[in-house]
């Protein structure tokens, strides 16, 4: 009875305490682009919120065609319910010119003070908003962000995550792996709650195109340069589900994803930044197989010294324990990085030659 009494009084003391905290209002504003299907479930899950009374207003940017939501009754239904739980909606007709365009206007007309940036086909979990609202207390916080869980191909292993902006070409984002507690970072990716002041200091970057690759990393990494410490806190996911439809899916030309990566660079080099630039090793075999590739790491190191970091992606790190400067990650991870990795497979190499080379030549081939 004693461990229930002061379970109770825990329970109902922290419940209290965040109705009493001072938290502020909060806009949510979402960029969509012919994707009505999975929109409806974000706006559901913003409803859904532990801390729904704490949203007073929701601004969504039609990038694609207009439609009048009103006109199908699921829709119909969750304005009206976003109406009732209080929170004012507006639907706007976007440029066309890229979701970039629509967030910066967000900030710009938003009513208060934070605000939350959701894709059009993100599925927050109950309690992101109440986790993520706390750190609003600190004024030394800029943006917030929670977990972001793509269900394929799931959370990323950390060894292929980083919070420096030196490797933003190569590692993924800090809130892609999973953790528990809190990490600060230097730049976060796509949805984050964001302090309006230290968002309009700089802005979006409009020079992007209609894909706008790269933009959140430019948004949010500026931010940081300007004094503001970026978190992600890991006890809260928002689910990103990628609809391969719409959206930046909507276009097909490379070209315009190569011209914002050359306005990135060219930024990047702005900020006198020097991008890590790694090199993909995969040992996709036995221990056997990597203590044979061990023989030519010495060469490999050598030829590469000053060039690229080294990350070899094994099933046996330890075999690398009297290696400190390597960095190791699973063959999972490797997946990710470079996709198809059968052309590191020195088995299909010497499949290829005949079968005339042995498995040390085998890797001399593939990667010196």
């Amino acid at each position: 009875m004693i461990n229930f009494t002061w379970f109770f009084i825990l329970y109902f003391s922290s419940f209290f305490y965040n109705q009493l905290m001072d938290y502020p209002n909060i806009t949510v504003e979402i960029s969509t682009k012919n994707r009505l299907e999975s929109l409806s479930h974000c706006l559901v899950s913003i409803l859904n919120q532990s801390f729904v009374h704490k949203i007073t207003e929701l601004i969504i940017f039609m990038d694609g065609d207009f439609v009048d939501l009103r006109q199908n009754y699921l829709y119909l239904n969750i304005l009206k319910t976003l109406l009732a739980k209080n929170i004012d909606w507006k639907i706007l007709p976007g440029r066309n010119k890229g979701q970039h365009f629509n967030h910066q206007k967000a900030l710009e007309i938003s009513k208060n003070n934070w605000v939350w940036r959701l894709d059009d086909d993100n599925v927050a979990e109950y309690n992101v908003l109440e986790t993520l609202i706390k750190h609003t207390l600190d004024q030394k916080v800029g943006i917030i962000g929670s977990l972001v869980y793509v269900p394929d191909p799931g959370f990323f292993p950390s060894s292929i995550i980083s919070p420096k902006i030196e490797d933003s070409t190569f590692k993924y984002a800090v809130q892609l792996s999973k953790f528990v507690g809190i990490k600060e970072t230097e730049h976060l990716h796509n949805t984050f709650l964001i302090r309006k002041e230290a968002g309009l200091k700089f802005g979006y970057n409009l020079n992007l195109s209609s894909v706008a690759h790269r933009e959140e990393t430019l948004f949010t990494y500026q931010i940081f340069r300007a004094g503001y410490k970026l978190i992600v806190d890991g006890n809260c996911i928002t689910n990103h589900f990628k609809n391969p439809q719409g959206g930046i899916r909507s276009f097909n030309n490379p070209g315009l994803y190569q011209a914002d990566e050359n306005i990135y660079f060219s930024k990047l080099k702005e900020w006198g930044i020097i991008l890590n630039k790694y090199l993909p090793i995969v040992i996709n075999g036995g221990i056997g197989d990597n203590f044979c590739f061990k023989h030519i790491l010495k060469n490999i190191k050598e030829k590469y010294k000053g060039k690229k970091k080294i990350i070899i992606a094994t099933v046996y790190p330890d075999c690398y324990f009297d290696e400190p400067e390597i960095e190791t990650t699973s063959i999972f991870g490797a997946q990710i990085l470079v996709g198809d990795i059968s052309r590191f497979d020195p088995y299909k190499i010497g499949f290829d030659n005949q079968g005339k080379l042995s498995l040390l030549e085998c890797f001399k081939k593939i990667y010196l």
